[in-house]
């Protein structure tokens, strides 16, 4: 195949001049595309991930697209901003199972942002973003990248961002959501086209501590009023006791999303349908299609909705969704202390670890197969007097109840047949009582994957490929934060302790000859936790096939860990490990030594954190790894990671005192084939959360060496060492019998 001189991949498929590789023929490809753009930003394409991957030149902003492995071609985006501003991350929005399933029913990728400040987007960074897809684009891959249309999201700061790629680009925008953020700049008309959801919290104490929730609410509801006047196609809510958190935003929000999809978005077919051939026009919602709701009705009992031109309220200023859907839902989300409450009666509670605080994001919800048995469960026991209820799948009517035929009219359990429907199901109900008076409740969603498309599970460990092109660089000498010297094993002896075995004879034999390093001086202090009388000593040794460390922990006070993902908020044991020596790491250059700006970790890290607060072996452990712009980590069985990683972990105790004995091979410290020579150094860093009240997780003593850590912490030329290191020492000091 030929190209025109001068005309690029994209250039040439929008003109017709050539006929594009199908998706699929590119994707056969394994190989890593890498490049490097004009301004000096680093830009990737991973085939085996689907993943586009951009990292400013600076090593500051980054993010991370996926694309749903299809033959066709890609029809938009779901562009989710970071919380936090600099140093917030949101790229595992890209990896979220539930996600990634919705997205790819429509033939939409899921794109998540890195340290991008939402007051930053209109003006500088929102350009740069599309910019990438038009890079992107020309890797010839997924041509249509350069013209995709959006849907924008995001919590905080990624509200702000969500809300100002739509200002940046509104005849790109589908919709929009925003919640937790600030609108900041005003709207031009064509942003007042694009269907926006805008929620905020009445005592989010990031809009002031010392406001009113009138203070809070007020600024936002005249903003939104005065766009609404213009004509903004918008929707807001002041969630009832929300914070600075997600609360049920997404119960409505998943509905949302893909009706606006259906809405707006053009056939394939259609003369400006095609991003491949150029950009979509998207298809304009009449004002007077929609519905509204009084959104000055909160506390009435049951918010009022409308058809449009049925509304009996202020229609200009009233709360405006495309569809009876929609309003059924808002009027659940939005009406406060509403007495019923409904869920589902054979599906687990939905966690999220970030649900609240500065670095809050989402999660997907509910993924069911399709068929799955599905039962709603109606609470109605401050609504006693009921009499009739429906139940609504967005506007759907899926089943009616009378109480007089219920055996326990408090409880009603009802099955649904939603899971045969692939797409977005949002639940919730109306019930009215001999009075007329009509109650209903938040609602619920469920997202049921479409049988005949591929998503592909998110891989959690970047292929070892991927990993080997980051060598070690000369150790060079420079200061670090402590040393640990590993004595050479001989073989007998390294075979012994490879198996495990924290009161093995050669173990003894290490510690009566090698010095240790001490982890004691509190780094940071966490709650209200004043002092920490633990104590940890390290020894280490190594072989051919990896690295053994040995730990004895003397703590007053054992807190084992429970079943929670938060190992770092227990008694545990963390080992963060990089191929570079603190000396290389000293003089290089952070954009290229770095994951990113805010912290100290190198690009080639690994850590292991492993639960210390009980004499059994840990049930789980942490792995963490740079993938390598993103720092990913995933917590998983012991066995599972021993028989991934190869990594043995085998623990004692004694009283007040414990032990643990690891060894770590040398292909989990990063890429397989790795194996540093005897007198090699490389980077070290450990740590270790004391906790001393069960009952208060949140009150860690951290100790580290040195009390400094790579983590959260930006490297300065020239400042304290962040990273200690380790070194091997060689075979003429083996360690002998």
């Amino acid at each position: 195949m030929r190209f025109f001189k001068g005309v690029s991949w994209r250039a040439c498929c929008t003109l017709g001049l050539i006929v594009c590789l199908a998706p699929a023929e590119a994707a056969n490809k394994t190989d890593l595309i890498e490049r490097t753009a004009s301004d000096g930003a680093q830009l990737r394409f991973d085939p085996a991930r689907n993943l586009y991957e951009f990292r400013a030149a600076d090593g500051v902003s980054m993010l991370a697209l996926w694309l749903p492995p299809s033959t066709r071609p890609v029809r938009g985006l779901f562009i989710n901003g970071n919380p936090g501003g600099v140093g917030g991350d949101n790229r595992q929005f890209t990896r979220d199972r539930t996600f990634r399933a919705f997205a790819a029913r429509m033939d939409f990728g899921l794109m998540g942002l890195h340290s991008m400040p939402g007051n930053q987007i209109k003006e500088k960074l929102a350009a740069r973003i599309f910019k990438a897809l038009e890079e992107f684009a020309d890797f010839g891959v997924h041509p249509e990248l350069a013209h995709l249309p959006f849907v924008s999201l995001g919590n905080s700061n990624g509200g702000a961002t969500s809300y100002n790629l739509v200002m940046h680009a509104p005849t790109r925008a589908i919709a929009f959501a925003m919640n937790v953020g600030r609108m900041s700049v005003e709207p031009p008309d064509a942003a007042l086209e694009v269907p926006g959801f805008i929620v905020i919290g009445p005592q989010d104490n990031l809009r002031g501590d010392n406001l009113t929730e009138a203070q809070r609410v007020d600024p936002v509801r005249a903003q939104v009023a005065a766009a609404r006047r213009r004509g903004a196609r918008w929707a807001w809510l002041a969630e009832q006791n929300k914070g600075h958190e997600v609360g049920r935003i997404f119960d409505y929000q998943m509905v949302f999303f893909e009706r606006m999809v259906a809405a707006r978005l053009p056939a394939l077919t259609a003369p400006q349908g095609d991003p491949r051939r150029g950009p979509v026009e998207l298809i304009k919602l009449p004002l007077k299609s929609g519905w509204l709701a009084d959104d000055l009705a909160w506390r009435s009992g049951i918010v009022p909705i409308a058809p449009h031109e049925e509304f009996g309220g202020d229609r200009q200023i009233a709360s405006w969704v495309a569809d009876e859907a929609l309003a059924i839902l808002y009027r659940g989300l939005a009406t406060y202390d509403s007495p019923i409450t409904v869920g589902f009666e054979n599906l687990g509670p939905i966690v999220n670890e970030n649900a609240s605080g500065r670095f809050l994001t989402e999660v997907g919800g509910h993924l069911l197969a399709p068929g799955k048995p599905l039962q709603l469960e109606i609470n109605l026991t401050k609504f006693a007097d009921w009499q009739t209820l429906i139940v609504f799948d967005g506007e759907k009517v899926v089943a009616h109840r009378a109480r007089k035929e219920q055996t326990d009219p408090l409880r009603l359990r009802v099955p649904l047949r939603a899971s045969t429907t692939p797409g977005a199901h949002a639940f919730t109900v109306l019930a009215t009582n001999a009075r007329g008076q009509s109650r209903t409740a938040i609602p619920v969603h469920v997202v049921v994957e479409d049988s005949k498309q591929k998503t592909a599970a998110p891989a959690y460990e970047v292929p070892m490929a991927r990993l080997q092109a980051i060598e070690p660089l000369p150790a060079g000498e420079a200061p670090s934060a402590f040393a640990l010297q590993a004595v050479a094993l001989q073989p007998q002896d390294a075979k012994k302790l490879q198996t495990g075995g924290v009161r093995a004879a050669e173990w003894a034999r290490v510690r009566a000859r090698a010095e240790p390093s001490f982890l004691a001086a509190p780094e940071d202090v966490v709650g209200e936790a004043k002092d920490s009388r633990a104590k940890v000593a390290v020894w280490a040794a190594h072989d051919e096939a990896g690295l053994h460390l040995f730990f004895e922990l003397e703590d007053d006070v054992a807190v084992a860990a429970s079943d929670k993902d938060d190992l770092a908020s227990f008694d545990a044991i963390s080992v963060l490990l990089s191929r570079h020596a603190p000396g290389a790491i000293w003089k290089s250059q952070p954009a290229e030594m770095f994951v990113n700006a805010g912290w100290s970790i190198t690009r080639d890290a690994t850590e292991i954190q492993s639960p210390f607060g009980a004499g059994s072996p840990p049930r789980n452990l942490r792995f963490g790894w740079a993938a390598p712009w993103e720092w990913q980590a995933r917590v998983l069985p012991r066995q599972e990671l021993q028989r991934r990683r190869g990594i043995v972990i085998t623990t004692s105790s004694t009283g007040t005192q414990r032990q643990q004995a690891w060894f770590v091979p040398w292909k989990a410290v990063g890429a397989e084939g790795f194996a540093p020579a005897p007198g090699a150094r490389f980077g070290l860093a450990l740590g270790f959360n004391d906790l001393d009240d069960a009952q208060k997780p949140q009150n860690i003593v951290r100790l580290r060496p040195g009390r400094r850590s790579p983590w959260y912490e930006a490297w300065t030329a020239g400042a304290a060492p962040l990273w200690g290191q380790v070194t091997l020492l060689p075979p003429t000091q083996a360690l002998v019998r």
